[in-house]
């Protein structure tokens, strides 16, 4: 069986906007992620970011200095 963690999303197929997520997302499969696990053909990540002890990253895999704080 595959499980899909993240933070956010363990699966997308729509549209994820505006979305901050902070904490460690741990797990024994590979679809483990800050965003979203799986973010399959018909999914989007718009202006989505995340941040734990160990890395900061975007939805789509990239890896920026930090990511901007949500607004209160």
């Amino acid at each position: 069986m595959v499980t899909y963690l993240s933070g956010v999303a363990g699966v997308n197929s729509g549209v994820v906007t505006d979305c901050y997520a902070t904490g460690d997302v741990t797990g024994d499969d590979k679809n483990v992620d800050g965003v979203t696990g799986e973010n399959n053909n018909a999914g989007t990540l718009t202006d989505c970011c995340w941040s734990n002890s160990l890395e900061t990253g975007i939805g789509d895999g990239t890896k920026p200095e930090s990511c901007p704080q949500p607004a209160p």
